[in-house]
């Protein structure tokens, strides 16, 4: 009978903390929440949909550097990154 071995690897469950305000918004609204390191910017997109309260229904966008990710205004001709990526 063959032997057979299994390599093992450390599995790191990393999660962020994100603090998230509305801007120019009196009083101030904010949420606090945690995703996974794994999540994507539409996952983070969809986070913050649920955590608002909101249906999915606001243009949104992630700027990151020079880049920038999210549903491109129809009136806008930047070029937005695919944040499902």
């Amino acid at each position: 009978m063959a032997a057979t071995s299994l390599a093992w690897g450390i599995v790191k469950h990393t999660a962020y903390e994100l603090h998230v305000p509305l801007r120019d918004v009196e009083p101030p609204i904010w949420r606090t929440l945690e995703v996974p390191g794994s999540a994507t910017l539409e996952d983070v997109h969809y986070a913050i949909q649920l955590a608002m309260g909101w249906q999915n229904s606001h243009l949104h966008r992630f700027t990151i550097g020079k880049c920038q990710y999210g549903m491109a205004d129809l009136d806008e001709m930047g070029d937005l990154e695919d944040e499902r990526a």
